[in-house]
This record gives C-alpha cells, sequence and structure tokens, in this order.
C-alpha cells in the first residue's frame, strides 16, 4: 500500500476520542470539548491529513524510543520519523512538547522545528521582564540567538507574553496585526515578529482534522 506523502509543513499535537465506557486509558480533560476520552499523539500534514500516531499510556508511550528528551520529547521525535530529513521539512509543535534540547535534536537530526515554549525550557534566555514590556506596549518583543546552533528565541507581548522558539526561523521580516484593543474600543496595529507568524501558518493540522471528524463523526 502507498503511503500518502508528508507534506513540508506538519504539527504534532494531541487529539482525543471521545469515549465514556470503561477502559483503562480513558482519561478526563476538563478543557476539552470531549470530556472524556482516549487521549492520542498524532502528527499531521497542514491540510488535516494524519500520517503517524501513538495511544497515550502514559509514561510507557514510547518507551522503546528514548532519545532522552523526555516524553514530550521522545513522542516528537517519534512521530516525526516518517518526515524526510535535511530537506527542508518543517514541524510544528506547542509548548507542552518544545524545549530548547528539542530544537537542538531536530536541527541536527535535519528537521525543521518551531513552536511556542514555556518560559523555563528556553535555554536559560534572560528576556526583558513583563513590566518592561508592557510599558513598551503590544507588539513589543524581545529575542535572543544561540551563536553556537543558531537557535532563535522569541518572547513578544500581545494580548499575553509568548516564547516561540525555533531552529530555521527568526523575528526579520516582522509585519503587522490587527487586534482589537479594550481600552481604546477599535482595532489597532500590532508588530508580529516572522516567526510567530510562521507558527500560527501551520500549527493548524491537528485542528484541521478535529474539525474535519467532528463534521462526519460517526454515531453509535
Amino acid at each position: 500500500m502507498k503511503k500518502i506523502p508528508v507534506e513540508e509543513y506538519s504539527s504534532v499535537d494531541e487529539i482525543i476520542i471521545p469515549f465514556k465506557d470503561r477502559f483503562v486509558m480513558k482519561q478526563y480533560n476538563k478543557n476539552k470539548p470531549h470530556k472524556w476520552g482516549i487521549k492520542m499523539f498524532a502528527m499531521a500534514s497542514k491540510n488535516g491529513i494524519i500520517h503517524d500516531f501513538e495511544i497515550y499510556v502514559g509514561k510507557g508511550t514510547v518507551q522503546l524510543f528514548d532519545t532522552g528528551l523526555g516524553l514530550s520529547g521522545d513522542i516528537v521525535m517519534r512521530l516525526t520519523e516518517c518526515i524526510p530529513k535535511f530537506e527542508n521539512y518543517k514541524v510544528a509543535v506547542d509548548n507542552w512538547f518544545n524545549s530548547y534540547s528539542l530544537q537542538c535534536r531536530t536541527k541536527y537530526a535535519g528537521l525543521q522545528c518551531i513552536g511556542t515554549v514555556r518560559s523555563n525550557r528556553t535555554g536559560n534566555c534572560d528576556f526583558e521582564t513583563d513590566t518592561v514590556m508592557k510599558k513598551s506596549g503590544r507588539g513589543s518583543y524581545d529575542w535572543k540567538i544561540v551563536s553556537t546552533n543558531k537557535i532563535v528565541c522569541c518572547k513578544w507581548f500581545d494580548n499575553k507574553y509568548v516564547h516561540i522558539i525555533s531552529n530555521y526561523m527568526g523575528i526579520e521580516p516582522t509585519d503587522s496585526v490587527e487586534r482589537w484593543s479594550v481600552s481604546n474600543k477599535k482595532y489597532v496595529s500590532v508588530v508580529r515578529p516572522a516567526c510567530v507568524k510562521e507558527y500560527n501558518s501551520f500549527m493548524v493540522g491537528i485542528d484541521l482534522h478535529d474539525m474535519l471528524v467532528e463534521l462526519y463523526r460517526t454515531k453509535k
């Protein structure tokens, strides 16, 4: 059977399969539309096609694929096995998976990677404080680059503070996006770094898949 080829842009995220009956792997997820279900991690192209997945079974989810990055990093490396390496293929991940270590590992494995990242996983990048950035206003940003491996990390202030880290995309060229201002009661123009735009442009594969499944979900 011929496999569907992976697109240039892919993303890794979690999927909840709705399920309320008795089952050892059933979980409760209070922040999801379907509270009860089976969690799985999947990699999808930008068009919403799932190329690979792993059912979550706890710490042993990918126990035979230990990369030293922890569960979240191991999952990304396992699911991106099917992506051609050193051919400029790109994958986006959110802050549960992402870290400075993951960016280094994917870079040297021949995969371009980008994603949001938690502030304590940026490789000790020292950014401007929230207070300073808030005074500068929405659209302010600060960025650092690790000269040894060209990993770029950016802190951007929009409605909240967002950290983006990537092994291939920096902050230039910036553009502007329209955001609603509660205080001014109108839309205002906000500067957006290139890495934020890049991440938003294709971290949609799993969301698109979820939408299509909801439209055509089979009933019991």
